[in-house]
């Protein structure tokens, strides 16, 4: 039997307050942060991971919506980047392997446009761009402070070839930081460097418009909405986009995501269910759902 969102609930906020939780989440098979040593990481960074709520702080709470957070210099002062802990937290995630494995497949994408589409004309960004562009990516993360932990790790490992952007609910123009950040860039011109734009996914998961520019999408890990997933999935191969799109789901093994996306399955079978049977003059109420109530 599968667990309700209260349950869900609950086993998320135990693995986050175990101190775990990317490393356990995500498939990691670094350091369990509650036993660093003060000598890897320093007493400071010490005392706020093993503080009360620590790790769930820096994880699931507005302390990831600092707007600093929001540029490379910001990032740069946040906690994990001054002490070093950043690499102890994320590297060594199958999560962040992946992801790596997109970038270096997009890095060297130097496909032009989809049969039957064109360069477009007359469009804000397009100006003069007639030949193969460098393709960007978008990353949507459904917990803010993964986005900022993610933008960290992006800063010191992928910023030699990729421009990172980071979208959360501190940023004061959603339109504006897509626009700067998924701006078309000739594939050959060695002076300019494709973007990596991370998101939050209640955030730029739906209602802006801009991100078929980029042509590679990954949903870093799964919304509890199976609306919310599905809007994720259509934010790059949607109207305006000329090249063929790739979106990557990230699931890890772990129990915690297995549910979300186990509920996330059965939720599309009983649909599906439900309009085979009114297809076939079921009326669909063998499938036991009861009237609607408000």
């Amino acid at each position: 039997m599968l667990l309700d969102r209260a349950d869900v609930a609950t086993v998320l906020s135990r693995l986050a307050l175990s101190g775990g939780f990317l490393s356990q989440l995500y498939g990691a098979t670094f350091v369990h942060p509650f036993r660093l040593r003060k000598a890897d990481v320093g007493q400071e960074t010490l005392n706020i991971i093993n503080g009360r709520n620590g790790w769930q702080r820096w994880i699931t709470s507005e302390h990831a919506n600092n707007a600093s957070y929001l540029t490379p210099e910001g990032r740069s002062q946040h906690l994990a980047m001054r002490s070093g802990a950043i690499d102890l937290l994320c590297k060594g995630s199958s999560k962040f392997a992946e992801i790596e494995k997109i970038l270096a497949k997009a890095k060297a994408d130097d496909s032009g446009p989809a049969e039957g589409f064109d360069y477009p004309r007359g469009v804000k960004g397009w100006e003069g761009i007639d030949q193969s562009i460098k393709k960007s990516v978008v990353l949507f993360c459904s917990r803010p402070g993964v986005a900022v932990l993610l933008a960290l790790y992006a800063d010191k490992h992928w910023s030699q070839d990729w421009n990172i952007h980071l979208l959360t609910s501190a940023s004061k123009d959603r339109q504006q930081t897509i626009d700067r950040a998924l701006r078309p860039v000739v594939f050959n011109d060695p002076t300019k460097k494709p973007s990596i734009l991370i998101g939050v996914m209640s955030i730029c998961g739906e209602g802006v418009n801009g991100m078929q520019n980029a042509c590679y999408s990954v949903s870093v890990d799964l919304p509890f909405s199976e609306a919310l997933r599905a809007q994720v999935r259509g934010r790059v191969p949607r109207y305006g986009q000329i090249h063929v799109s790739e979106h990557y789901e990230l699931v890890s093994q772990h129990p915690a995501e297995r549910i979300i996306l186990a509920r996330h399955e059965q939720r599309y079978a009983e649909i599906q269910g439900i309009l085979e049977e009114l297809e076939a003059g079921g009326g669909g109420g063998s499938r036991g759902l009861g009237p609607a109530t408000t």
